[in-house]
């Protein structure tokens, strides 16, 4: 009785949160504001669905997360390669 009221609030709370980071990528005044709201949202979503499966009982979604834990993490880093040297791949 306990476990669907849980879930629902975290599914609630993660959405807020991934509206407020979906603000700040939008409207951020810099690119590193809109680079750290793109990694957030990425960890939100695996949030999401981790609580999903929970909810559901099943654990179809954890491929899906693995991929997009992956996915987000090399994002944040060649964006982050990108502010500090202008390119994310070295041609010398």
């Amino acid at each position: 009785m306990l476990l669907p009221t849980v879930t629902n609030l975290a599914l609630f709370t993660i959405t807020i949160s991934m509206a407020l980071c979906l603000w700040r990528l939008i409207v951020g005044p810099s690119f590193p504001d809109r680079v750290a709201a793109s990694d957030t949202i990425s960890t939100n979503i695996v949030a999401l669905l981790i609580v999903l499966s929970i909810k559901f009982t099943t654990q179809d979604y954890f491929d899906a997360v693995l991929v997009i834990a992956i996915l987000g993490f090399l994002s944040s880093v060649a964006l982050a390669k990108f502010l500090i040297g202008g390119s994310v791949f070295d041609r010398d």
